[in-house]
């Protein structure tokens, strides 16, 4: 189980054993991670989004792909497999009562993330996001906009409680701090972490400024 690059909502538990991360958003990188499957079932996403350009083939030589979703226009848009259209939930329904279980063995989880001893200036990004997916609570809420931080956020950040990662689809910057503001009005209750990246926090810096006094007249 891998999310699909550029996700906006995650959907699967991150800390899940059979999870594998978030699929990097280049044609090459993704057909390098994929190699040695034989089929990629697309489910609700987009199949799928690419930001830079990486040199090389979208799946790998033997690999074919089935995209499910409610959406005609990525179907459209979809540069490979067979894409169909239809209720998401009611195609995985339909299939699982077609699948028999299975005799092969299960991949290889994710190692766990070791606990940070040190770091060194400047601080590179797997330490960070090590501390902060330690320290953090286990209801935490996270929101994250960092652009190339991503893929290694997936890396060492593991929520496993539903509704605990949101993050933007790209195409623009500064949804985050806004967001993370929106999710702690809509989750009072729960701690609200924004993982974000420079640039996108300076679209909306304001976001987590101060309250205004008011003023008198």
């Amino acid at each position: 189980m891998w999310t699909a690059p550029l996700p906006g909502l995650s959907g699967f538990p991150e800390n899940h054993p059979l999870y594998q991360g978030l699929l990097p958003p280049g044609a090459g990188w993704i057909s390098e991670e994929l190699k040695g499957h034989d089929l990629v079932v697309a489910l609700g996403g987009p199949a799928f989004r690419y930001y830079p350009y990486i040199p090389g083939p979208y799946l790998p030589e033997g690999t074919s792909l089935i995209h499910i979703t409610r959406d005609p226009d990525e179907a459209a848009r979809a540069p490979i497999g067979d894409a169909y259209v239809a209720d998401v939930r009611a195609a995985v329904e339909a299939l699982l009562g077609e699948t028999s279980e299975s005799s092969r063995t299960a991949p290889q989880a994710r190692p766990d993330v070791a606990r940070p001893e040190r770091a060194e200036a400047p601080m590179q990004a797997a330490d960070l996001w090590t501390a902060v997916g330690h320290a953090a609570p286990a209801d935490a809420l996270f929101v994250s906009e960092a652009g190339s931080n991503e893929v290694p956020i997936t890396e060492y950040v593991r929520p496993g409680a539903a509704l605990s990662h949101m993050s933007a689809v790209g195409a623009g910057l500064g949804f985050g701090l806004p967001a993370a503001v929106g999710a702690q009005l809509g989750a009072p209750d729960r701690p609200v972490i924004a993982l974000m990246g420079d640039g996108s926090m300076h679209y909306a810096i304001t976001s987590c400024g101060p309250r205004p006094a008011t003023r008198s007249h």
